[in-house]
């Protein structure tokens, strides 16, 4: 091509020196798929405990289901309520502890008061130490009752079955007014969790790359 008298102008061509960069970044990628690849298709125990491909949730108590709020399909957002067992008996047997507890604390009351009007009007040691047994005894029975209180009051929270995490209802096995134990299948679902679709995408994506920095690497100019 001739430009002003003659003068004649060399085409430019662009060359891709290889260099020992590529090979660098081409390991990095590789060992990055390899990575990913593991994660995404042969996770260990590890990572499906922290990002388990289904859940399925149980009851800690035995009983009976009174209600169950979710149908296969359904989207469940974290800590809501899937599914309750029937309160009524742990309510009768709540409100019956109370009452004992109640009545051991009344006595204590009286027996302290009965000790001390005892001491004042010079009752005899005997009777005195017959009333300070009994109040020890009926302390004890209150510190017993308080603490089955408080086991009870647990329960009555543990009879409600939240979601885990959030994710779609994939089975719902048993029906409502079905007698359960405790630990027994009750839903399953399926984690709403981008972990398993972001190492899919990134062992694609590394694998072109490897491809990609390998090539330039050996067969660039």
């Amino acid at each position: 091509m001739l430009i002003n008298g003659g003068s004649s102008v060399k085409k430019r061509q662009y060359k891709v020196k290889s260099s020992k960069d590529f090979l660098i970044f081409g390991c990095v990628f590789f060992f990055l798929c390899i990575w990913a690849i593991k994660d995404a298709w042969f996770p260990s125990d590890a990572v499906l405990k922290k990002h388990p491909r289904e859940i399925v949730s149980s009851f800690e108590m035995a009983g009976q289901i009174e209600n169950i709020y979710v149908d296969e399909g359904d989207f469940v957002k974290e800590d809501s309520v899937m599914a309750e067992l029937c309160s009524m008996e742990l309510e009768t047997e709540l409100n019956e502890m109370k009452l004992a507890y109640s009545k051991e604390r009344k006595t204590t009351q009286i027996l302290e008061l009965a000790i001390k009007n005892g001491v004042q009007n010079g009752a005899t040691e005997a009777s005195i130490a017959d009333m300070r047994n009994r109040k020890i005894n009926a302390e004890e029975k209150m510190k017993e009752l308080h603490s089955s209180v408080n086991s009870l009051k647990d329960g009555h929270e543990k009879r409600q079955l939240v979601a885990e995490k959030s994710g779609t209802v994939l089975d719902v096995y048993v029906g409502e007014r079905i007698q359960i134990e405790a630990g027994d299948s009750i839903i399953k679902i399926h984690p709403q969790d981008n972990f398993y679709v972001f190492n899919r995408s990134l062992a694609i994506f590394s694998f072109f790359g490897c491809i990609f920095f390998f090539v330039f690497h050996f067969f660039g100019n």
